[in-house]
């Protein structure tokens, strides 16, 4: 089964106490976010990461494009892939695969 909603409470408590964040931790909350449709919260994870000075990587973007689209706000989605791009992050099959399927979706194929 999938447990999304105690992962993010299990993430507050080691937060709680001091132990320090890195990419794969927020990564991981922010996918859980996404999964519980929450992608708003997922985003504001990536914020506190720049804002941290943890650098996200490809899976971390790939993740967030990938809830945008689940939640059919592709425009969303494109904006992150563009801003991920502008930022020289390299997109990989996976990032591209989702944005594409989140386009197919839509029937944004034009």
């Amino acid at each position: 089964m999938k447990h999304y909603a105690i992962v993010v409470s299990l993430y507050n408590q080691i937060d709680l106490l001091g132990v320090p964040d890195d990419v794969y931790s927020l990564s991981i909350l922010i996918n859980c976010f996404c999964h519980l449709d929450h992608v708003d919260f997922g985003f504001s994870v990536l914020g506190k990461m720049l804002k941290l000075g943890i650098d996200p990587d490809v899976a971390t973007f790939s993740t967030l494009i990938n809830g945008f689209c689940t939640q059919s706000k592709v425009s969303q989605a494109s904006s992150l892939f563009d801003e991920m791009i502008e930022k020289a992050y390299q997109p990989d099959l996976i990032t591209y695969s989702t944005i594409l399927n989140g386009f197919c979706k839509t029937g944004n194929t034009a």
